[in-house]
């Protein structure tokens, strides 16, 4: 058996943005098809990230269940991520993955992607949510609940009310629905 002069092998590793194995160690990362692929997969994932921090301004908290079930793949964490917060009654949009980005576990995990993929350190904040401006949001979220519990009173004042004139009306008559004018051949 010969044995490679001037080469030193490097044990196998396996790469989550390209889905292989390579021998090439820290070399991988330079390839041309590593960089596309990183730049795709930032790019598929930062679009969801753009809409999610859309509503850091303005948190839209929806009456309801919104996408239930809905979760997202974060490629930092390798893990999937709760896209809404609900309680079965409201919904949070984008909430899950705001929480998500602003944890101490992402943080850690997303700069050790960035290292171990090479990407390009001036986009790194754009995936990452801190303190600040999360207690921020969630103090939104707040104020949009008592708003969307308001509007839940107001409606149902409005049924209420509107049960109340129906009601007598309909406990006049024995059977409202008997009083319909009959089907005619002519009438159908």
């Amino acid at each position: 058996m010969e044995k490679a002069i001037g080469r030193v092998s490097q044990p196998y590793s396996f790469c989550s943005v390209c889905h292989r194995n390579h021998g090439e160690g820290r070399k991988h990362i330079f390839t041309t098809q590593h960089k596309n692929r990183l730049a795709s997969t930032l790019s598929k994932f930062s679009n969801k990230v753009r809409a999610a921090r859309r509503l850091l301004q303005k948190p839209k908290v929806v009456d309801g269940e919104l996408e239930p079930g809905a979760k997202l793949w974060c490629y930092c964490c390798q893990q999937e991520v709760t896209r809404h917060v609900t309680d079965g009654t409201t919904t949070v949009e984008w909430g899950g993955l705001l929480e998500h980005m602003a944890s101490p576990q992402h943080h850690k995990k997303t700069r050790h992607f960035w290292w171990f993929h090479g990407a390009e350190q001036n986009r790194l904040q754009t995936f990452l949510l801190f303190g600040a401006e999360y207690k921020r949001f969630k103090a939104m979220v707040a104020d949009a609940m008592r708003a969307l519990e308001t509007q839940r009173e107001e409606r149902m004042k409005k049924v209420r009310l509107l049960h109340s004139h129906i009601s007598p009306r309909l406990s006049s008559s024995p059977h409202p629905f008997l009083h319909l004018p009959p089907r005619s051949p002519h009438n159908p």
